[in-house]
């Protein structure tokens, strides 16, 4: 599974809490569902031991409703906007530095002896 949004659409948002700006509400109610899926998958994978993008969205999708995504986020930055910040600022450095792919591609501890042996 890709990611599809915009490293923009992240930074713009972690911009917003920076500021703590009253416009976050209707950026968050123009982002489509998917974008809000994907905020939150990336959020969790940096908070979380989840081995790739597409395991991390299905959880997303089953921790929230999505009728609910803005509001989730709307609680989060009132009650603990420095961990959300924190979360889409790792997700901006990791994107930054490895590209999405280090997000999309499966980690595994496992080494390249096995398929040598």
């Amino acid at each position: 599974m890709k990611v599809n949004i915009t490293i923009e659409t992240i930074e713009h948002f972690k911009q917003l809490l920076d500021e703590y700006h009253t416009e976050t509400e209707s950026f968050l109610k123009k982002l489509s569902v998917g974008e809000k899926y994907e905020i939150l998958t990336l959020t969790m994978m940096v908070r979380s031991n989840f081995n790739d993008f597409e395991e991390a969205y299905e959880a997303a999708k089953n921790k929230i409703h999505e009728q609910g995504l803005t509001e989730y986020f709307m609680e989060r930055t009132k009650c603990n906007w420095q961990t959300l910040h924190g979360e889409l600022q790792d997700v901006i450095a990791i994107q930054q530095l490895h590209g999405w792919e280090f997000f999309e591609l499966m980690h595994s501890d496992d080494s390249d002896e096995d398929e040598e042996e």
